[in-house]
């Protein structure tokens, strides 16, 4: 007599962090179809949303950052082991060209008591990744980073 299974093998939230994990190393289409694919249910856990992509590039054209900022406040930012700290105005703007992957952008406040957070975008049209930068109540946003697949985290 055959038996029947009452429950998957695997449950959605194994499977929901798995397709997460290997859509972020890029393997996902390569095992399975993107049809298939669920996407990770949404988290309130922030901890787990670093490992989600917020974005992504195509790594195989030529890349750039835009910078928005819309705090009311001046800001600095850094490409790091690329530049030195510059500073943006506010709403102002500013576009990184011809970047290298991976990198980690910071975007601060200069003053202490303010703090910032990133959305993102892309404009897939130009391959630029968008970051509005606003105010916000608490520690938010530290670090934006790019890996070398295109992949976008925020920290």
């Amino acid at each position: 007599m055959k038996r029947i299974l009452s429950r998957p093998l695997i449950n959605f939230s194994i499977r929901s962090t798995l397709a997460a994990l290997l859509t972020t190393i890029g393997l996902l289409n390569t095992i399975v179809p993107a049809s298939h694919a669920q996407p990770a249910p949404a988290s309130s856990d922030k901890t787990s949303q670093f490992w989600v992509p917020a974005a992504r590039l195509d790594s195989s054209k030529p890349q750039r950052i835009t910078i928005i900022n819309k705090t009311g406040i001046l800001l600095e930012y850094l490409v790091t082991t690329h530049t030195d700290f510059r500073t943006l105005d506010t709403g102002k703007s500013v576009t990184l060209s011809n970047i290298d992957t991976p990198l980690f952008l910071n975007i601060n406040s200069q003053e202490s008591n303010y703090f910032v957070k990133y959305s993102v975008s892309v404009d897939k049209k130009t391959n630029t990744l968008m970051v509005m930068v606003t105010l916000t109540n608490s520690e938010d946003s530290r670090a934006l980073n790019i890996n070398e697949t295109g992949a976008v985290y925020v920290y």
